[in-house]
C-alpha cells in the first residue's frame, strides 16, 4: 500500500504483484522510486507516479532489508541465506554480493554512499567499501540487530537489537562514534527499550534519534544527556524514516507534536 500525504490528506494506493508477504519497503533519495522485497524471492522497483512495476529482480531467496544508495542508482539488498548484494537499477544485474554466516537482517548505506553497512542475525556487524568490498570495520553486537541507521552528516552509526530476557523480548540501542575513515568507531550512548527494536533512524540534525519497537511506541532519545525525552503509540506497525521529509512523509512535529 503506498500513502501519500503531499497535499495534507491520506491517499491509499495499493500496488500488486509480489506472491508473498512483503518484507522491506524503501524509497529512493528523491522519492520518484519504491523498491519492495518479498518473501517470494523477488525485489520489485516501483514508479510512484504511474504505480507500476519497473523492475523485477530475482533474487532466489527470501528478501529481508533493502537499501538504495543516495549517490548511485543502486539498491542493496539482504536476505536468508546471508548474501548481501548490489544491483543496478537500470540494468537489473547483480554488481557485487558478499556473505555472512546467518541470515541478513539489515543493509544501510552510509550518506555519502562510499559504505555499506550489514548485520545479521547472530550479532555480526560489517561495514565495507560500496564498490571493492573491502572490510573496514567488523563488530560483533551482542542480540538480533534489527536496525541499522547512519546520521546524516556521517559521524555517528546506531543499532538497534532484540534480546530475549527471562520473561519477555527488550531492546538495546548503542550509538557508535565513527573515525572519519570508519575504521574504528567508539559507544557514545546506550538505550535500553522495554520492547525490541523494530526500527530507528536520526533525525536531519543528527542530535536526536527516534525509534520505534515491536510494540508499534515511537520514542525519541537525546544522543547528548544519553536520555530518552518523549514517546507516542502509533497505531500500526512503524517505520521510522526522515529521508522523505521534503516530501511530506514523516516529520518530528507530526510524530511527537511540536
Amino acid at each position: 500500500m503506498l500513502v501519500s500525504t503531499k497535499d495534507g490528506s491520506f491517499n491509499e494506493n495499493l500496488l500488486t504483484g509480489h506472491t508473498a508477504n512483503i518484507t522491506s519497503i524503501m524509497f529512493n533519495s528523491n522519492g520518484k522510486i519504491l523498491a519492495s522485497g518479498s518473501r517470494d524471492g523477488t525485489i520489485r522497483v516501483w514508479d510512484i507516479e504511474t504505480e507500476k512495476s519497473q523492475l523485477i529482480l530475482d533474487n532466489q531467496s527470501e528478501v529481508t532489508t533493502l537499501a538504495f544508495s543516495p549517490t548511485r542508482d543502486v539498491i542493496a539488498s539482504g536476505d536468508t541465506n546471508g548474501s548481501v548484494k548490489q544491483w543496478s537499477i537500470k540494468t537489473g544485474k547483480i554488481l557485487t554480493q558478499s556473505k555472512h554466516k546467518d541470515l541478513v537482517t539489515k543493509v544501510s548505506f552510509s550518506p555519502d554512499g562510499k559504505f555499506l553497512a550489514s548485520a545479521s542475525r547472530d550479532g555480526n556487524f560489517i561495514i565495507q567499501d560500496a564498490t571493492s568490498l573491502l572490510p573496514i570495520q567488523k563488530l560483533i553486537i551482542p542480540g538480533m540487530i534489527s536496525s541499522v541507521a547512519f546520521s546524516q552528516n556521517g559521524r555517528y552509526l546506531a543499532s538497534g537489537t532484540v534480546e530475549r530476557g527471562i520473561f519477555k523480548e527488550y531492546g538495546i540501542i548503542t550509538v557508535r562514534r565513527l573515525k572519519e575513515d570508519y575504521s574504528r568507531s567508539w559507544v557514545v550512548g546506550t538505550f535500553k527499550d522495554s520492547s525490541g527494536i523494530a526500527s530507528l533512524n536520526f533525525d536531519l540534525s543528527g542530535k536526536y534519534l527516534v525509534s520505534a519497537n515491536v510494540n508499534e511506541v515511537f520514542k525519541m532519545w537525546d544522543i547528548d544527556s544519553n536520555q530518552q525525552i518523549t514517546s507516542r503509540e502509533c497505531k500500526a506497525f512503524c517505520i521510522v524514516d526522515f529521508n522523505l521529509n521534503q516530501l511530506g512523509i514523516y516529520t518530528l512535529e507530526e510524530i511527537f507534536g511540536s
